[in-house]
C-alpha cells in the first residue's frame, strides 16, 4: 500500500481512483467487505478461507450473480451447463444452497474460462486475489498504459497531472481531452521552434 501511495503521489492521483472497492471487488471476487478489511490490515472469515474447493464454490457464485450474458441477463443454469459440459441439475446445485456441491478442479478450468477469467479467480484466496489486483495496480501506475490517454499524457510529456473538473470522465471524454492536451503541447512545441 505505501508503494502505491508514494506512485499516487507522484502523480497527484487520488486513492480512491485507484483503489475503489466495489472494482476490487468485481475484479478479485472477493466480497467489498473483505476487501476493505484486507486493505485494513484485519482479517475476516473469507480471507482465513483456505480450503480451494470451497473458495470456488464461493467465487462460482460470485461469478453468476455479477457477470451477465449478452442480453444483459444472468447465465441460465442451462447455458452454463451447456457451455462447461455439466448437467443442469449440478449447475442448479452449485448454485443453491447445497453445501456439498463443489466443483471439481477439472470442472472449474471450463467453468473460470466461461466467464472470462482464469482458474486462479476461483482458486486464489482472498489475500491472493486481492494482492494479484494491487499488483496490477502498481505496474499501470509504473509505466501506464497507452489506453489511458490521460496516463499516457503524464508519463510521456512529464506533465505533473492532469487535473478535470470532474473526476468521473468517460472513457471518451478523457480521449477527448487529452486530444485538446496534446494539441496544445505540440502547438507549443512548433511554436517554440519556429
Amino acid at each position: 500500500m505505501a508503494r502505491i501511495r508514494r506512485l499516487l503521489a507522484e502523480r497527484n492521483l487520488r486513492l480512491d481512483q485507484y483503489l475503489d472497492l466495489k472494482k476490487l471487488s468485481y475484479d478479485t471476487g472477493v466480497s467489498t467487505e473483505t476487501v476493505a478489511a484486507l486493505l485494513a490490515g484485519r482479517a475476516t472469515a473469507e480471507s482465513r478461507e483456505t480450503d480451494t474447493r470451497e473458495i470456488a464454490r464461493h467465487r462460482f457464485r460470485f461469478l453468476h450473480a455479477t457477470r451477465t450474458g449478452p442480453t444483459g441477463d444472468p447465465y441460465t443454469a442451462r447455458e452454463i451447463a451447456d457451455a462447461i459440459n455439466v448437467t443442469r441439475e449440478w449447475v442448479r446445485l452449485l448454485l443453491g444452497k447445497d453445501q456439498k456441491k463443489i466443483p471439481s478442479l477439472e470442472v472449474a478450468k471450463p467453468l473460470a474460462r466461461f466467464f472470462g477469467e482464469e482458474i486462479t479467480f476461483l482458486t486464489d484466496t482472498a489475500s491472493e486475489a486481492l494482492n494479484k489486483q494491487l499488483h496490477r495496480i502498481v505496474e499501470s501506475l509504473e509505466s501506464p498504459s497507452s489506453t489511458d490517454p490521460m496516463e499516457r499524457l503524464i508519463s510521456e510529456y512529464g506533465l505533473q497531472g492532469v487535473s478535470a473538473r470532474s473526476t468521473d470522465l468517460t472513457d471518451r471524454q478523457k480521449h477527448v481531452l487529452a486530444g485538446m492536451i496534446m494539441g496544445m503541447i505540440t502547438s507549443n512545441d512548433a511554436e517554440g521552434r519556429g
